[in-house]
């Protein structure tokens, strides 16, 4: 018979072993990033050019830009959609290893359909990123604490999206408070 009381268990650690260091926070950019493969039927990618289309037509949000970094059989329809969109500052970076863009991106977004464990979050949390996601996977409530450390969006809720992170965009306070509760809550995934 085995003593469970031995064994603790965590979904999946973290991708790295650091955390950026709040001093590293003046050089975070107003940089909104999406990181994942360009797959439409389970990550959504036109959910988020929706978000973005929203954002470039606000006025006070001209200084923040997208950036998405993946690859995926979708990749072309994603290029279509940002046309179709008149999108001006959205850049597709292709499959790279995305922890740069971690360290210099404030804001995370997220719109998958479903995940098990999603591993972006785990990889931009330590590095002082504040992700938003829909809620459409259980596994979103054990990694982010609504208006703590992240930001849960009804299912599909496109205008609900573009509020919670046009709110953060604006308000450098609140954003800067969610990006240091990040670092802090990932580190319950940590190896150690």
């Amino acid at each position: 018979k085995q003593n469970k009381q031995k064994f603790e268990v965590i979904p999946n650690p973290l991708s790295f072993s650091e955390f950026l260091p709040k001093e590293k926070f003046q050089f975070k950019n107003k940089e909104v990033i999406f990181v994942g493969r360009l797959v439409e039927a389970q990550k959504r990618g036109s959910a988020v050019l929706k978000i973005w289309k929203l954002i470039e037509n606000n006025p006070l949000l001209t200084d923040w830009k997208l950036t998405i970094v993946g690859e995926g059989k979708d990749e072309s329809f994603f290029h279509w959609l940002t046309n179709k969109y008149k999108l001006k500052r959205v850049s597709f970076e292709g499959r790279q290893d995305p922890k740069h863009y971690y360290e210099k991106a404030s804001l995370m977004i997220s719109t998958s359909a479903y995940e098990g464990w999603p591993m972006v979050l785990m990889e931009a949390m330590p590095m002082g990123c504040c992700c938003l996601a829909f809620d459409s996977y259980d596994a979103i409530h054990d990694i982010i604490e609504d208006n703590k450390n992240g930001k849960i969006i009804p299912n599909n809720n496109i205008k609900a999206y573009y509020n919670a992170l046009s709110e953060l965009m604006l308000n450098d306070e609140k954003r800067i408070a969610m990006m240091l509760s990040a670092i802090d809550s990932s580190k319950q995934f940590s190896m150690e």
